[in-house]
């Protein structure tokens, strides 16, 4: 509380509190701290429940330093950082629609997935599409919603892997 971080590194197998739930504390205490999960354990739930919680991103702990700098610098940015293994996990909840995913989306809608997807912030789509803030809000909301993603980060993820962005 006294040093105001940027970013925390969160480890989600803790003695006391489960990193989820110190994560979701850190975002509701400090909503300006940026929570990195930097753990050796993944799976569907585990991903889920860490990114539902306020986490910017999911890392494995055998990543190399370089790449842990990196995705620390991305964190801070407020861009959000998966690694291979929780981008699948996340993905592996995505449901299976009818019709084609995404097919659904708006052009606009398919205009902010591409921004979106590469990182950027509701405040910099708004300003790259000469859009209001809250309309960039309300197309991610739609995003999500018609991905049947948990976030903006698993909505990067599924449309990555549907190939629905480059």
């Amino acid at each position: 509380k006294e040093r105001k971080p940027d970013v925390v590194l969160m480890d989600l197998k803790m003695p006391k509190m489960n990193g989820v739930e110190a994560t979701r504390t850190i975002r509701r205490e400090h909503p300006n701290t940026q929570v990195l999960v930097l753990t050796s354990y993944h799976g569907n739930a585990l991903v889920k429940d860490a990114m539902k919680a306020g986490a910017i991103g999911y890392v494995m702990k055998d990543v190399s330093k370089e790449e842990l700098a990196k995705a620390i610098c991305e964190a801070r940015a407020g861009r959000t950082v998966l690694s291979p293994e929780a981008a699948t996990d996340l993905l592996a909840e995505a449901p299976t629609p009818s019709s084609p995913l995404g097919a659904d989306l708006t052009d606009r809608e398919r205009e902010v997935l591409v921004l979106l997807a590469k990182g950027r912030r509701n405040s910099e789509i708004a300003k790259e599409l000469n859009r209001s803030p809250y309309t960039v809000r309300h197309h991610v909301s739609e995003i999500i919603a018609k991905l049947g993603a948990a976030n903006r980060a698993e909505a990067a993820a599924i449309a990555v892997q549907h190939k629905l962005v480059e």
